[in-house]
């Protein structure tokens, strides 16, 4: 009986585990297209990623290097959008807020 109510718990255990960290949540998590725009004059230039729409969201401190690779072509995003006031001081006019981008793809032509 204790061998079949511990394998029973180390069961619940593992299965537990592996809802709990084997997929990736995605709250606060979206999908934006845009082209990355470097914005400033070297050596304070800093990226914004600006939609069709005219939104411009600032790029998080931690992508600049990353982003600032990309072509100026158009991308889709995967983004976390970060709450709060702008992350740098040169942020504060990009309202449309601040975000930390997770991965992103080029757009074909093709695809609208």
């Amino acid at each position: 009986m204790k061998k079949i109510f511990s394998t029973l718990i180390i069961s619940l255990f593992i299965i537990g585990s592996v809802f709990a960290f084997g997929q990736k949540e995605e709250r606060d998590m979206d999908k934006i297209t845009g082209v990355p725009i470097v914005y400033g004059a070297a050596p304070h230039t800093y990226i914004c990623i600006e939609t069709d729409s005219g939104k411009v969201y600032y790029v998080h401190t931690d992508n600049q290097k990353e982003i600032i690779k990309l072509d100026r072509y158009k991308y889709i995003f995967t983004v976390e959008f970060i709450a709060g006031p702008p992350v740098s001081l040169e942020a504060t006019f990009h309202k449309d807020g601040t975000v930390r981008v997770l991965s992103w793809k080029r757009k074909d032509s093709n695809n609208n």
